[in-house]
């Protein structure tokens, strides 16, 4: 147990929390340890929980029937999976797997409402803010990137199409071909 609070003390997210509040944290969540290649979250699985990477190195993944996306790597001291705090009945939108020896600690939404005067819980509630509001950024990014793609093909298929013939069926179509015209 001292080990994990060892870590936890090295970690940015909880610069600067005494040591108690650290030890109070550990003693309110669980502390799991994952091998190389586990399922920590599946995609699809029930959304009831938050984690805290403590150590290690976790790899995320969208999978569908085609593909597998990778998404990214977890790593020490990065949050993850917490949808699981605000949406009761909700699911994991990707999979979670140890890429390294891995110990995370679980996070529940109840915890943290019963626990908000401790520092480390503090510490969290912040990092948490930072981290959700730094993926809605890269969302919004994203979806921006997106349509502005979408925005160049609709453009280009106007351009190629003013550029070719119209194909137009009958005797309005040919005379269009011929003379020109909308």
């Amino acid at each position: 147990m001292n080990t994990v609070i060892d870590q936890l003390e090295k970690l940015h997210i909880f610069k600067g929390t005494p040591r108690e509040d650290l030890e109070l944290l550990i003693q309110l969540c669980q502390v799991r340890t994952f091998g190389p290649g586990q399922v920590i979250f599946a995609q699809g699985s029930k959304a009831d929980s938050a984690m805290i990477l403590v150590s290690g190195l976790l790899s995320a993944s969208i999978h569908t029937e085609q593909t597998n996306r990778h998404l990214g790597d977890v790593h020490s001291g990065e949050l993850f999976g917490e949808q699981g705090l605000f949406h009761s009945g909700g699911v994991r939108n990707a999979q979670i797997q140890a890429k390294k020896d891995s110990v995370c600690i679980v996070i529940y939404s109840q915890m943290m409402r019963d626990t908000s005067n401790n520092k480390a819980v503090l510490s969290l509630e912040k990092h948490l803010i930072a981290t959700m509001s730094r993926r809605i950024r890269n969302t919004n990014l994203a979806i921006q990137k997106a349509w502005k793609e979408e925005q160049i093909d609709v453009n280009t298929k106007k351009e190629q199409q003013k550029k070719q013939p119209s194909t137009q069926a009958g005797l309005l179509g040919k005379l269009k071909n011929i003379f020109g015209g909308k």
